[in-house]
């Protein structure tokens, strides 16, 4: 059995997660450690821009956006950022791939191939209102341009080289032919351990810069944006085990997990009032429900099959969040 969730894109085979369930009895207690194998998200930026060399004020914020070199060699870059807050924190980040749509080449772009990098970016940047073309549009505030990292503040945020803060070793590489279509960064162990770092520490999650082959003139690319055309994906794929044992701090379980559609909520004897909520796989509060005077709650999942987070927290501030799989 296969369930197929909505966006973020998301599959979980069935069939995998219960051959690696495993049970044991503790204490006349039922412990589910629950690994529910390898789960690949899809996500869409949160912000895209593209800053120009020629045009030292312009952006294109709302616009697609672009890398390379044009015919006049001006050079363009991208910059793209992901938000990973909907992946588990505690999860495993086994591989990332990162995967752009060229909706236009230069027309007089040779017949070769064209070599493109990602690079992390190390300074937080902006994206405004700024909507043009090839040659970008004004920057509107907090738009990044060639020069400012943000643009418009009263105090101005350059970058501390033009063209972009980033480190020097490319994540994944990719070769551009002259076809518009989708072109897929592989994953790799840098870019693996790069987004597991965005995950444990998101402060340090500055994006994407992707950089095209400026050495020769004629090798721009036109690509999707989140608000033009196709937008980039980044997939993430990841894995958890999900431990339904009880939390030492707060003396809380729930269970059955994988359920049917109801939930049992134990507060265990030492609390009587807590606050739950249920998130959706893509991060949406789906449900808030207040437990007053009782040990025990049960949470009526009804909803489609899927991955839901039941988040915990009692009366004196422990938290807890649960990953629960409705069969």
């Amino acid at each position: 059995m296969i369930f197929y969730l909505p966006s973020p894109s998301i599959s979980i085979n069935y069939n995998q997660i219960m051959n690696k369930s495993k049970y044991t009895f503790i204490a006349g207690v039922l412990i589910s450690s629950l690994s529910i194998g390898q789960i690949t998200t899809d996500i869409t930026p949160s912000q895209d821009n593209t800053i120009y060399s020629n045009n030292a004020s312009n952006a294109n914020g709302l616009g697609d956006i672009y890398s390379g070199q044009n015919c006049s060699n001006h050079t363009r870059r991208a910059l793209i950022k992901f938000d990973l807050s909907i992946i588990p924190s505690d999860a495993t980040i086994t591989g990332v791939s990162l995967k752009v749509n060229v909706n236009n080449t230069s027309s007089a772009a040779g017949s070769g191939n064209t070599t493109y990098n990602i690079h992390p970016l190390t300074k937080h940047w902006g994206e405004g209102g700024s909507s043009g073309g090839g040659q970008g549009a004004l920057a509107l505030a907090p738009d990044a341009t060639w020069t400012e990292a943000v643009s418009g503040g009263i105090v101005p945020d350059p970058w501390n080289t033009n063209g972009g803060d980033y480190l020097p070793s490319s994540l994944s590489t990719v070769d551009f032919t002259i076809s518009n279509t989708d072109y897929t960064f592989p994953t790799t162990t840098l870019f693996t351990t790069k987004a597991q770092s965005w995950l444990n520490t998101p402060s340090t999650n500055f994006g994407l810069i992707l950089i095209g082959d400026e050495t020769q003139a004629c090798t721009l690319r036109r690509l999707g944006s989140k608000e033009k055309g196709t937008a980039p994906i980044l997939a993430v794929t990841w894995e958890q085990a999900t431990n339904t044992a009880t939390i030492k701090q707060s003396n809380v379980t729930i269970y059955p997990n994988p359920t049917n559609g109801n939930v049992t909520v134990d507060l265990g004897k030492s609390n009587t009032e807590a606050t739950v909520k249920v998130f959706s796989i893509d991060g949406r509060l789906v449900e808030t429900e207040n437990l007053f005077n009782s040990t025990q709650h049960i949470i009526h999942l009804n909803r489609p099959s899927g991955i839901y987070f039941v988040q915990v927290t009692t009366k004196t501030g422990q938290t807890k969040t649960f990953r629960v799989l409705k069969k």
